[in-house]
């Protein structure tokens, strides 16, 4: 099982590196385990990044292209342990 941290800008919503950068997601190939964890981020007066620590209500992600439904494969999500349907 690989680790995946993933970092997000509040302001522009997008995901950016740890270091406020252009983002690289690792090739996928079938039968890979990800653990994914995503880290809020936003910028202060003087432009330095800094984390916050908010309380999600809901999350929507998706696999491919946005709000399209699969062409083909499949996933299962999984929260904290335990398998989603």
């Amino acid at each position: 099982m690989s680790d995946l941290d993933l970092f997000a800008d509040l302001v522009t919503r997008k995901l950016i590196s740890s270091d406020g950068g252009a983002v690289t997601l690792p090739i996928l190939v079938l039968g890979d385990t990800l653990r994914c964890s995503l880290r809020t981020m936003e910028r202060n007066e003087a432009g330095d990044l800094r984390e916050r620590d908010l309380r999600v209500r809901s999350v929507r992600a998706s696999i491919g292209r946005v709000l399209s439904p699969p062409t083909v494969g499949w996933f299962k999500p999984c929260l904290s342990g335990l398998l989603t349907k």
